[in-house]
């Protein structure tokens, strides 16, 4: 994020254990009920890296992935825009699954010097 002299790096995760040996229930199960997004920030591309966002229910109760900020769809200012990934949905009280490619327009607030 040019605007903060900031590299961005963002990750989703899910509960459920990547495990061979995981009953295919427990995978069912699980994989629909959480999803966390962590965004992280540093300096350089190479870090260290800090926590500076972290939604424990993101898109609850979808499976969403692969969060990305790409650059050109930046705001002017350089502190919102639009950020893109992608998810399996369950229709509630529908017959149906499917694969989309979402955005949600997002807004950094920047906190003062002083703050930890």
């Amino acid at each position: 994020v040019p605007t903060l002299e900031r590299f961005l790096l963002m990750y989703s995760t899910e509960p459920v254990p990547h495990l061979f040996h995981t009953a295919p229930d427990v995978a069912l199960n699980t994989w629909v009920n959480q999803t966390e997004l962590v965004v992280l920030e540093a300096s350089a591309p190479w870090g260290p890296w800090r926590l500076v966002h972290h939604d424990p229910a993101w898109e609850h109760p979808h499976t969403p992935y692969l969060p990305q900020l790409p650059a050109g769809w930046l705001d002017e200012d350089g502190l919102g825009g639009w950020m893109v990934f992608s998810g399996d949905y369950v229709v509630p009280d529908a017959a149906g699954e499917y694969y989309g490619f979402m955005t949600r327009q997002f807004r950094i607030e920047r906190l003062p010097d002083d703050a930890p």
